[in-house]
């Protein structure tokens, strides 16, 4: 029988999650905004309400965003994953190289 790490299961669920392009340009954003609203995320990433739906609730399912209510709005933002103590890793130490190295692609192809 094969023991399966907890730190390695909990990081292969992490790499799952971060896996699709969608989810990684929500964060992007989210990242760059702080907080933004669902309408907000779609107008952003130019996808349909139902495919930002689906992967926002994977996001917050996996403890990466959370959300909050206000009147028949809501918002969603990143979790300081480090305060929060519900990932194997600071993911925004993570991903910010990620978001910074993407900023300097996206500036270079404008020129």
């Amino acid at each position: 029988m094969i023991t399966v790490d907890r730190n390695a299961l909990n990081y292969a669920r992490l790499f799952i999650t971060l896996g699709s392009v969608v989810r990684l340009k929500i964060l992007k954003f989210l990242y760059n905004k702080k907080e933004a609203s669902v309408s907000e995320i779609v107008y952003e990433l130019r996808v349909n309400l139902p495919l930002i739906s689906r992967h926002l609730t994977i996001l917050k399912n996996a403890h990466i965003v959370k959300y909050r209510r206000e009147k028949n709005r809501v918002y969603y933002s990143i979790i300081d994953t480090k305060r929060e103590r519900r990932m194997p890793v600071d993911l925004l130490k993570v991903l910010k190289p990620y978001f910074l190295a993407l900023e300097k692609h996206n500036q270079r192809i404008k020129k």
